[in-house]
């Protein structure tokens, strides 16, 4: 019996066997089972076992390619400690998987023929297709996209698909309708002779010149419909990646050869190159191009082509060689490789990689090459309709009769703070995408709710993928439900318990239990779904419900019962509010762009947003950060020269404060102010032109609900002469297509100056509330006589009218509205009595309507209750209710009553007035002087007593230096009020550092600082207003000594320290990047540095390296090869520079000096760092200065050197960018978990004055 090996191991007969070292298998996403099928036989044979777990991942994920890890970080966040190999394996097969999935996708439906031969079409697809498809099967699936006539010949035909391929390539061929292969010989063909060519009856003549057009017609329509989403990258003047040649030698044999005519597009239909000796010998072939005056065009065969556009992708095709003196590249290049041409910018975009290439827009004598002569019985037509096969030209209208489809021509579609985000075809082609991928989600999954709607929700922050989101709702078929990020959990629970959307779609929203069982998408995970997809406008039998929904948008009230309900806007009703709006208020000629600032969640988002979209506008969208600030919000609303802005009359008194105090009139342009949302005093209106002019500024005023589309009627306020005869702002007159009824309690119109209930009636209303809630607030109407005027609705609001003008007298219920958004007090008592410990209260508001207003809650609460104060309540109630509807809470140890048992409310009231509100002088505040120093005493009394007065009946407890403003009561519009009030004292403090300190301790500390260097500039200079740079008192003894080798290591330590372990940025991404990739980079540069003599480091007294500056001028930067994850950081700082580099600096060689990174030591002080980052900025001057450089860009990523930048050196803020905002090449973003107030900001100064 032969022995086990186990039993000759133990008797010692086994011979030893050296294994040798295997290599492990290379990775391949093409058939990622087979590639772990054959590691795990590799790990057996290396001896790695189970217990290896941790190295089988690291070596699975050594070969993951570079470029998939950024898609991958969800997968290796969640990465376990046990089992790493069995988790990375599974995740990577289904990884992949789909990836092969969407190839095989393409090879089904996305794989026309195109441009191409029909046997390159079928190589092509069975090379997408891989193993997936047999011959047989694809051969079914080529035949059914060849022309009819070469259909028919290749089913007849017999044997493999090779002879099907050569057939149907003879066909093709012989009928004259090819145009350009994608992939064919290198070699130029030559047809044969006249003598050898078949003879093609006229018939056939007519027959290929039809097809010919109608091909032509598909390619060039399939140009315009299929773009994809693009965004601005740098990669014309730098690079961040290895640079693709075609060779060792240089540029590709087209740029080689043919220069600087190698990249010219002209308009031409196909691509094609000079005869040259390549081609001497050729013969013309049958095919024949034409110049635009019809001149025939000879055609001697055609190469491959592989051209370099720096773009970082091979280019790949087969030019026609002709009868030309130069190079042309046409549509036929263009369609293929989805590249756009942006004329305006100059600019060749790859809408594959997102990346761009710079060009020069300039007249050239090349021919605009034609497939057709013009001679051609079509060209007429072509003719007469030309947007046919081009691009209408910029500022186009098209009109249509679909509501929601967005015109695809025209001015970007929005802007987000400077940087461009799309245009209308790429909004469009997006939508479509999202809108089919959305579909996907839904399909054979939902049904619509108990209405017979279709609903999507949507839980994003305003950007531009919000705006993009929302018209792809509209494309599916849907209406968009909004839910606000901020809403408390159980406000969205109960609006998605009630509406039953078929989808929420949400970004970064972290409590996903809060959905339910509602299906939920994170937009990233769609926008990867979509891209594959068709971007063609869908069919209505492609939508949901078959496209018969009428409904739009779905917008949430607080309700008269407490909770919230649903309010049902349709397609309908949005127009013909819109159609009003642009024929009584038209945009300008010179209005290009419109704002949207308003919360989704508010009925007046929906003109802010397509208002301006469907006539052709751009937007700009503004977060919720900026319209807080009066400071930066005016920036904004000058910036882009806006000419008209809806806010509510508590926005507009701070605007109102903020202005006068600016040293040139602003917002002259902005000619349109529309109040709505809260009542407009006339006080304020009469303010409102005291800084603006009469005649050329117009304050409207507003007024409705969501459920008339916001507005239904409006009044204009001319000038104070007009408005002195009026005791209130009138509500004004109704809208286009609606009617307004003023009513008694058995609907019968009151007489003229009487008070009644307002109705509404007309195109304007909704179509009810969701589920059919409240039946009696939408009702027939007993005195219409069109049917259009066959419902109304009940507002719940009293007016009068006089003279045929309305006004609004007050509410029959307990709304009120706060900043715009309608309060329900039983909404709030509700919550309020529902919390434990919580015995007895109630809601009421003080002076509703009046500029004062203010909610409040007077409650009693339990014995034992843990509340011990009004503030402890409200922050308990944040998780209950929405951020304006959290009353200021008053703690009693009784509540007053009436005789008939019911709360004595007037009482209440008149309490909060006598102890408040009566006379501002004798506000009981107590005042805590502790840790102030006495020479600050005086300013901090100023600064307590200004915050008191302001906040006044609100201040809940007493102002220290440790009190943050806002805690003690303070909001947007007493912090104006606050500031403007201590600038009329005489202490300096701008709104941005009083909104953005922590507490009164900062804003002392910054009052002090200003006060102190006006008054030093003032001794130094006579009394004269200080304009120098701030001065600064150096301890250190710095020296700065331009770079050189000897520096090398000290510099490159500093730099790696200061970016890798402190930088704001990186802290976002350290998983993906290493401290070895800056020094990697900074050792590719250094030579450059050395040789530019524009950088140095800076040492103290003792010889140390304490800090480094680089830098460069800006048009004369190296191009670091970055083949590590750097590239983000350096793709984001290009994506914030380029425009102001390129569209608001000064152009070319030794203008703008480039301050590229500057650090500091790892051990100085806090103190000494900023003197050493201040001695460097100095020395940067000083370069620029002496080198004739007209100024200096730099962008700062911390809140330290953008302070000194803003505040210390003077620099002008060209942008101010929130980072979690950004989006990589590849769709992710990789700040998207920085907070919102993490910023970047591109600053520039222009030191010509100092030459």
């Amino acid at each position: 019996m032969t022995k086990t090996e186990e039993e000759q191991a133990a008797a010692g007969q086994v011979e030893t066997v050296t294994v040798p070292r295997l290599n492990p298998p290379s990775m391949a996403d093409s058939n990622i089972e087979s590639y772990f099928m054959s590691l795990d036989f590799w790990f057996a044979a290396s001896g790695i076992t189970a217990q290896h777990d941790s190295r089988k991942f690291n070596i699975v994920m050594a070969q993951v390619p570079p470029n998939k890890l950024t898609e991958l970080r969800g997968i290796l966040e969640a990465v376990p400690e046990v089992g790493k190999y069995t988790y990375i394996k599974a995740k990577l097969i289904e990884y992949f998987a789909d990836s092969q999935q969407r190839r095989l996708q393409r090879v089904l439906s996305d794989m026309p023929l195109g441009d191409m031969k029909p046997s390159l079409l079928f190589n092509e697809m069975k090379r997408v297709a891989g193993t997936s498809l047999s011959d047989a099967v694809l051969l079914d699936l080529w035949g059914s996209r060849l022309p009819p006539h070469a259909q028919a010949a290749v089913i007849a035909s017999t044997g493999d698909a090779a002879n099907k391929c050569a057939i149907a390539d003879a066909i093709v061929d012989s009928m004259g309708l090819r145009n350009i292969s994608a992939i064919a010989s290198n070699s130029p063909r030559v047809a044969p002779g006249s003598t050898d060519a078949p003879a093609v009856s006229s018939i056939a003549a007519m027959q290929g010149e039809i097809a010919e057009l109608s091909r032509k017609l598909e390619q060039v329509l399939r140009f315009r419909n299929l773009r994809g989403e693009s965004r601005s990258r740098s990669r014309s003047r730098r690079s961040y990646g290895p640079r693709e040649r075609d060779s060792a030698d240089g540029p590709c044999w087209y740029h080689r050869t043919y220069g600087n005519d190698a990249e010219r597009y002209t308009g031409a239909d196909v691509s094609v190159i000079p005869r040259g000796l390549r081609s001497a010998g050729a013969k013309p072939t049958s095919m024949q191009l034409f110049a635009a005056n019809g001149t025939p065009i000879k055609v001697y065969g055609e190469v491959l082509l592989k051209v370099n556009l720096g773009l970082r992708r091979e280019f790949s095709w087969q030019f026609l060689i002709a009868d030309v003196t130069s190079g042309i590249i046409g549509a036929d290049f263009i369609s293929h490789h989805d590249l756009l041409i942006d004329l305006k910018r100059k600019r060749l975009i790859d809408n594959t990689t997102r990346l761009e290439a710079a060009g020069v827009l300039a007249r050239t004598n090349g021919c605009a090459i034609k497939t057709f002569s013009a001679q051609s019985p079509y060209a007429e037509v072509l003719a007469e309709f030309p947007t046919i096969t081009r691009l209408a030209p910029p500022g186009t209208v098209s009109k249509s009769a679909v509501f929601h489809r967005i015109e695809t021509t025209g001015q970007p579609a929005y802007d987000n703070r400077g940087q461009i985000k799309t245009n209308y075809n790429v909004l469009n082609s997006t939508a479509n995408r999202l809108a089919r991928a959305a579909i996907d989600e839904i399909a054979g999954k939902s049904e619509p709710n108990g209405d017979g709607d279709y609903i999507i929700a949507v839980c994003m922050q305003p950007s531009d993928r919000l705006v993009t989101t929302l018209l792809a709702i509209w494309k599916a078929g849907a209406a968009y439900l909004p839910l606000d990020p901020t809403f408390p959990a159980n406000r969205i629970e109960h609006i998605l318990k009630e509406s039953r959307p078929v989808l929420v779609i949400h970004e970064d929203y972290e409590n996903l239990t809060v959905f339910g069982e509602t299906p939920a998408v994170a937009y990233a995970d769609l926008r990867q779904k979509a891209s594959p997809l068709s971007n063609a406008n869908l069919l209505p039998e492609q939508m949901l419900g078959a496209g018969d929904n009428a409904l739009a948008l779905v917008l949430y009230t607080s309700g008269s019962t407490g909770v919230p309900k649903g309010v049902r806007l349709n397609h309908e009703t949005i127009l013909n509010r819109l159609q009003w709006q642009w024929n009584r208020f038209p945009y300008s000629e010179t209005e290009k762009v419109g704002v949207f600032k308003t919360a989704l969640t508010f009925v007046d988002s929906v003109t802010e947003i397509w208002g301006p979209l469907l006539n052709g506008m751009s937007i700009v969208v503004v977060p919720k950060k900026i319209t807080n600030n009066p400071e930066r919000l005016v920036e904004l609303l000058e910036e882009y020269k806006i000419e008209r802005l809806v806010l509510v009359p508590t926005l507009l008194r701070s605007l109102l404060l903020y202005l006068p105090l600016q040293k040139k009139k602003l917002l002259y342009n902005l000619r349109i102010w529309v109040c709505s949302g809260e009542p407009l005093q006339i006080s304020l209106a009469k303010d409102f032109f005291d800084y603006f002019l009469e005649g050329v500024h117009q304050l409207c005023n507003f007024y409705g609900s969501t459920e008339v589309m916001g507005d239904v009627t409006y009044f204009v306020c001319e000038s104070k002469k007009q408005l002195s005869n009026f005791d209130k702002v009138p509500i004004g007159y109704p809208l286009d297509n609606t009617v307004i009824y003023i009513l008694t309690p058995d609907l019968q119109p009151v007489k003229p100056g009487e008070i009644g209930e307002l109705f509404v009636s007309g195109l304007n209303l909704a179509q009810g509330y969701v589920n059919g809630r409240d039946p009696e607030r939408f009702i027939d109407n007993p005195l219409a006589v069109d049917l259009i005027y066959s419902r109304m609705y009940r507002t719940g609001d009293f007016a009068s009218v006089t003279k045929g003008c309305v006004y609004y007298e007050g509410r029959t219920d307990s709304q009120i509205k706060i900043r715009g958004h309608r309060v329900d007090l039983s909404e709030v008592e509700k919550n309020l009595l529902s919390m434990a410990g919580i015995d007895k209260g109630i809601v009421l508001c003080y002076h509703a309507g009046e500029l004062d207003q203010a909610l409040l809650a007077f409650i009693t609460v339990e014995k034992g209750s843990s509340y011990k104060n009004g503030l402890q309540i409200e922050g308990a109630l944040e998780s209950k209710l929405a951020y304006y509807m959290i009353p200021q809470v008053i703690l009693l140890d009784s509540i007053p009553l009436l005789v008939n048992g019911k709360i004595d409310r007037q009482s209440l009231l008149k309490m909060y007035e006598n102890t408040n509100n009566n006379d501002d002088s004798n506000i009981e505040i107590e005042y805590d002087y502790a840790g102030v120093p006495e020479h600050k005493l005086a300013m901090a009394q100023a600064l307590f007593t200004t915050v008191g007065q302001v906040i006044g009946r609100s201040t809940r407890t007493k102002i220290s230096l440790q009190s943050n403003f806002y805690e003690l009561g303070g909001n947007s519009l007493n912090s104006v009020i606050t500031v403007t009030q201590l600038c009329q004292k005489g202490h300096a403090i701008s709104i941005t550092s009083f909104i953005g300190a922590e507490n009164l301790a900062e804003i002392l500390d910054k009052m002090y600082a200003n006060q102190k260097h006006i008054a030093e500039h003032e001794q130094l200079n006579g009394g004269a207003p200080k304009d120098h740079e701030f001065e600064f008192e150096y301890t250190m003894n710095l020296t700065a000594q331009p770079l050189a080798d000897e520096h090398k290591e000290d510099a490159i330590n500093i730099l790696t320290y200061s970016f890798y372990e402190k930088a704001d940025l990186e802290r976002w991404i350290k998983p993906l990047i290493k401290e070895q990739d800056y020094r990697d980079i900074l050792e590719d540069i250094w030579d450059v540095l050395i040789e530019k003599q524009l950088s140095f480091v800076i040492k103290d007294r003792s010889g140390k390296s304490v800090g480094v500056s680089l830098n460069f001028d800006a048009y004369d930067e190296p191009e670091p090869e970055l083949t590590n994850n750097l590239v983000i950081i350096f793709e984001f700082l290009e994506y914030v520079e380029k425009p102001i580099r390129e569209e608001k600096l000064p152009q070319g060689i030794n203008q703008i000096l480039h301050s590229f990174m500057m650090g500091t030591c790892a051990d100085l002080s806090a103190q000494e760092n900023i003197e050493a980052m201040h001695f460097m900025e100095s020395e940067v001057l000083k370069i620029a200065t002496r080198r004739h450089f007209t100024g200096i860009l730099t962008t700062n990523t911390s809140p330290l050197t953008q302070q000194l930048g803003s505040n210390v050196y003077k620099y002008e803020t060209m942008l101010d960018y929130q980072i979690n905002q950004w989006e990589y090449s590849d769709g992710s973003r990789p700040f998207g978990k920085a907070p919102e107030d993490q910023r970047v900001i591109v600053h520039w100064k222009d030191i010509r004055k100092q030459h």
